[in-house]
């Protein structure tokens, strides 16, 4: 460090921070530092520590005066935001017309129901259930576990009751779930309100809790006339738009399902005004700067359509085959008056019109009946029915043996893959619902209970190191008793890992809950006089493996 008279001195600034006597090896850069008062008074007390303050000093200008040249260039080489464009949304025109067609077959065709129920109980079931872990090292593993297992039973108590988690009072948190997952496969988009404090009959919210859950069809969010709101954000489809970021900032709600009402349309925030987010938007977007989402099925409309009329025409045909009737042939004209002109006979002629079980025709003189074969049932009929089935569901992405549960022609290798295949679909459709909405409403019960003094957390302890992780339908298996000594081999032979094979979720929580359950077993079985070892095999044979070492020490 080189002094100067005028107070400025220059400090050998070392790039690996050390404070070796010896400055030669490494990389050095020599920093200009003007010294202030206090640091003149302290080096002329003590130069060593005035020597040491000067060297701190200069290298904290040093680190804020790069900061402040990295925060010029990034201003510099910053690209002002392009305007949201139109043309992924401007696609999305004749959405609604397929959202109808849809809800019309969810009613009256087999397929398109069956497929949307199947998506649904794979992704949610009977809906998703609650597993807490607590994220904090050397914590009491016995108040760790009594705090999870009390986090988990309020929530299931509070999740169970219609009054303190529907608007509506009417579903239970899972029905919820179910519901939102329905809405999300039939329409491509659901909206969820955050409804605070207030329930649909006035009252005020009898959990104890400031919020509910209100679900909004997507034909509630409707477009304005105006393209832009009073503030300059842009209006996409019902959905208004930052102009600077282009993040969401509202939707805009008809009073009822009559879109000609979008003048009356209520402007609602996505977020609330202490920042908690209030609307859900639930939707996959395919698209930059898309802004509403369509159905999954939508590409195969045609198909659905065209397999159910191909099988309405084949069943049709195969009742009319079915038919058995007579044809009676007389020397007269059936219907005919042969006291009137011929002309006006005409219409009095007696046709074969249509066929019907059991049916007797009489035919007239002269007349004569062509036969003709209906040649049903087609024995092409399955084959057909098949790739009509097959291309459906390569759009939703599980395989057709899964979807249309048809295992006629597969064997076992082949049922086993589709089934993994499935179950991967279904579990990245579940992560989308718990990434979208599900940990989010988790966050705010669990803020509310902490805040109203129904969960106390230790000390150290904070929202932010509870994990939620929401269990789903169980994984689909064909032979339990093969699947388990696969897994088996595998970890043997260190070809495969607990994290695969908990596919569904983290070997270590899986070991965890474990831990829990047989304690909780061994527990009551001890406090009903029970022997653990008829619940637990595996406590039995440690328990006599025990016994027997402690005879050979005695």
């Amino acid at each position: 460090m080189a002094a100067a008279d005028s107070g400025e001195v220059w400090v050998l600034e070392r790039s690996d921070h050390s404070d070796k006597a010896d400055q030669s090896d490494g990389i050095g850069l020599m920093v200009k530092y003007r010294m202030n008062i206090l640091d003149r008074f302290v080096a002329f007390l003590s130069p060593v520590s005035g020597a040491r303050r000067i060297a701190a000093r200069a290298r904290i200008e040093f680190i804020q005066e790069g900061r402040r040249s990295l925060a010029e260039i990034y201003n510099k080489r910053r690209t002002a935001r392009i305007t949201t464009a139109e043309s992924p949304n401007r696609a999305l025109e004749g959405v609604d017309n397929v959202r109808n067609e849809l809800r019309q077959m969810y009613l009256s065709d087999s397929a398109a129901a069956g497929i949307i129920r199947r998506l649904k109980r794979g992704s949610v079931g009977q809906g998703l259930f609650l597993q807490v872990t607590i994220n904090i090292q050397g914590m009491d593993k016995e108040e760790q576990g009594r705090l999870e297992n009390e986090i988990e039973r309020k929530f299931d108590k509070w999740a169970r009751n219609p009054q303190a988690c529907d608007i509506e009072e009417r579903q239970t948190l899972y029905r919820k779930q179910g519901l939102v997952a329905k809405k999300f496969f039939e329409d491509g988009e659901v909206f969820v309100l955050i409804v605070s404090g207030r329930t649909r009959t006035g009252t005020d919210n009898k959990s104890g809790n400031s919020f509910s859950l209100q679900l909004l069809e997507s034909d509630r969010v409707v477009s304005l006339t105006k393209p832009k709101a009073d503030n300059g954000n842009p209006i996409v489809r019902g959905i208004e738009v930052d102009k600077e970021t282009g993040a969401p900032v509202a939707i805009y709600v008809c009073p009822n399902y009559d879109r000609t009402m979008y003048k009356e349309a209520i402007r609602i925030p996505i977020y609330g005004e202490d920042g908690t987010k209030q609307v859900y938007h639930l939707y996959d977007q395919e698209r930059p700067e898309q802004y509403r989402g369509y159905p999954i099925l939508a590409p195969a409309v045609k198909d659905l359509q065209d397999l159910d009329r191909y099988q309405e025409a084949e069943i049709t045909g195969a009742t009319l085959a079915a038919c058995f009737g007579a044809i009676i042939k007389t020397d007269r004209n059936v219907g005919v008056d042969e006291d009137l002109p011929v002309e006006e006979n005409k219409d009095k002629t007696d046709y074969v019109k249509d066929l019907y079980p059991g049916f007797i025709q009489e035919l007239g003189k002269d007349e004569d009946l062509k036969a003709f074969e209906y040649n049903r049932p087609n024995s092409q009929y399955g084959t057909t029915v098949m790739g009509l089935k097959a291309e459906i569901s390569f759009v939703t992405g599980i395989p057709y043996s899964i979807l249309f549960q048809d295992f006629a022609a597969v064997n076992f290798s082949s049922a086993r893959y589709a089934g993994q295949d499935a179950d991967k679909v279904h579990k990245e459709n579940r992560e989308f619902f718990v990434d979208g909405i599900w940990r989010d409403i988790f966050n705010l019960w669990l803020r509310d209970e902490i805040v109203a003094g129904r969960i106390i957390l230790p000390r150290g302890v904070g929202i932010e190191d509870i994990s939620p992780t929401f269990g789903g339908p169980k994984t689909i298996c064909f032979d339990p008793n093969k699947e388990q000594q696969a897994n088996e081999k595998g970890l043997a032979m260190n070809t495969m890992t607990l994290a695969e094979i908990a596919a569904d979720g983290t070997w270590q929580d899986k070991v965890r809950q474990r831990a829990r359950e047989i304690k909780a077993i061994i527990e009551e079985a001890k406090a009903a006089g029970v022997d653990p070892g008829l619940m637990l095999p595996a406590y039995a044979k440690t328990s006599k493996q025990d016994g027997e070492a402690d005879k050979a020490d005695q």
